[in-house]
């Protein structure tokens, strides 16, 4: 039987706490929850509750330092080694004969925290040889953790057990520091992402055909809906043939969400099936029962050709190349598409394709390609700026995001776009405006109406998303300009 709250502020933090992050464990546990928001409170030097929760509904630091608080923020270098040697040598060498030589290996530390575990998978892929063709992702919740995670400096507790000669490949001494070098940090990219509420797989977040996704120590903080929710949205971030690890603490995924689990000497992996196409079978003809009838003379039966193949139009390309790019196979996508000559839909199935096969850089190339032959299409500028952003420039993805809103304002993941561009430059007032416009915009229709340029995404669930990034956000709202 659980402890009752002794001071009812107390239950209305963890209530708050619930709904801006989607972690039920703070209500669950009163006790360690109080204890977690003492300490909090200590951090601040505030002694009233009620005027703490007041703090914590307006600043998105102190929630930060609450959430930190009451999470297990243990983390460092190559945590749970028996994972990484899975990795290393299991699914690394699968990937690469299942998708190629050439392709690009996605993978993404979901829950990253302060780093280590986004930066190990980046030195994973460096050992492994295939640095230069690999990108990572790292998302969290937490500003003030994705805020270090990008200062790539670490305390020896984050490094110990690495051997002197990690140290000497992979980090830099800075005072009582340990810095990470360049083409590792350069690797990773980092992101506010919220597993419980934000909308995933989507092209906005770059959460799309990954290859790999740790999501180790989060799904305990969740009840068994929200377990069921999230896997389910992971394992449709996953490429065809990916993988998801979780820690041994955590719920074991959702049976909807379709992976198969894999009992190793290195413990239980899920991964998603590889999909496959499945021959038409003719239907087979039962011959009719024989009727007693007067024979009739026949008449002359003109032999039949064989078949005609279906003729070999560009659509009909093009939708073959959908199909492909469905089930993970970038290669035949880029046979089917060999060039930008097509329509828009066409060069977005390049450009997607070769964002998975060969990496943001050729897709930006491509991009840029396509938008000389067509500078008047949202889609390729949507497509152009998320690509801009997965590589880390900022600035020309404001641009390219400023243009799709130049050719139509009425796009709210647009705005949702530009608001997320301008918190990672820390222009907060700025990221507020965009995330109302792309909530008023998202509100304006009905909320079940998938949105263009969404991924999938409803009006509804992205109206959500923003007021959630708004909340995070903190501070008074201003009024949106006309």
């Amino acid at each position: 039987m659980s402890v009752p709250w002794t001071d009812a502020a107390a239950e209305a933090i963890a209530r708050l706490v619930s709904s801006r992050t989607g972690f039920t464990y703070a209500l669950q546990h009163p006790a360690k929850t109080e204890e977690g928001i003492r300490r909090a409170m200590e951090i601040r030097g505030s002694s009233s509750m009620p005027a703490y929760l007041r703090t914590l509904q307006d600043e998105p630091k102190a929630m930060d330092q609450l959430v930190d608080e009451l999470t297990i923020r243990e983390t460092y270098f190559f945590r749970e080694p028996r994972h990484f040697d899975f990795i290393r040598e299991h699914i690394v060498p699968e990937t690469r004969r299942q998708h190629g030589e050439e392709h690009v290996f996605r993978a993404w530390s979901a829950g990253c925290a302060s780093g280590e575990e986004a930066y190990s998978l980046a030195i994973l892929v460096d050992q492994a040889g295939v640095g230069d063709r690999a990108s990572v992702l790292g998302t969290d919740i937490s500003h003030a953790a994705l805020d270090t995670a990008r200062a790539g400096r670490f305390r020896d507790w984050s490094l110990r057990g690495a051997g002197s000669g990690f140290l000497a490949r992979y980090f830099r001494a800075r005072g009582p520091a340990w810095e990470l070098i360049d083409p590792i940090r350069r690797r990773v990219r980092f992101s506010f992402l919220n597993l419980a509420l934000d909308s995933y797989p989507s092209h906005v977040s770059g959460t799309f055909g990954m290859d790999l996704i740790l999501c180790r120590n989060v799904l305990i903080y969740f009840d068994a809906w929200t377990v069921e929710q999230v896997t389910k949205r992971l394992a449709a971030s996953l490429a065809p043939g990916g993988w998801l690890v979780t820690a041994s603490s955590d719920p074991t995924p959702g049976r909807n969400a379709g992976l198969v689990p894999h009992v190793t000497e290195h413990g239980v992996f899920y991964q998603r099936p590889v999909e496959t196409m499945v021959a038409e079978v003719p239907e087979v003809v039962r011959p009719a029962p024989i009727q007693r009838a007067t024979v009739k003379p026949m008449r002359p039966v003109t032999p039949r050709s064989d078949p005609v193949e279906p003729p070999d139009t560009p659509e009909a390309r093009y939708e073959r190349a959908r199909k492909a790019l469905r089930q993970g196979d970038y290669e035949q996508v880029l046979e089917l598409v060999p060039d930008l000559g097509g329509n828009t839909d066409a060069c977005r199935l390049r450009i997607d394709a070769l964002a998975n096969q060969r990496g943001p850089d050729a897709a930006v190339a491509a991009a840029s390609q396509a938008l000389r032959l067509h500078p008047l299409s949202t889609t390729l500028h949507f497509r152009h700026a998320v690509l801009l952003s997965s590589l880390g420039h900022l600035d020309a993805s404001e641009e390219a995001l400023r243009r799709v809103i130049y050719l139509d304002r009425g796009l709210a993941v647009a705005h949702f776009a530009l608001g997320a561009i301008h918190w990672r430059l820390r222009r907060l007032d700025a990221a507020r405006r965009s995330y109302r416009t792309a909530a008023r915009l998202s509100a304006d229709v009905p909320p079940e109406s998938e949105l263009p340029l969404a991924d999938g995404q409803t009006a509804g669930a992205l109206a959500a998303a923003a007021q959630r990034h708004l909340a995070s956000l903190g501070g008074q709202e201003e009024a949106i300009p006309a």
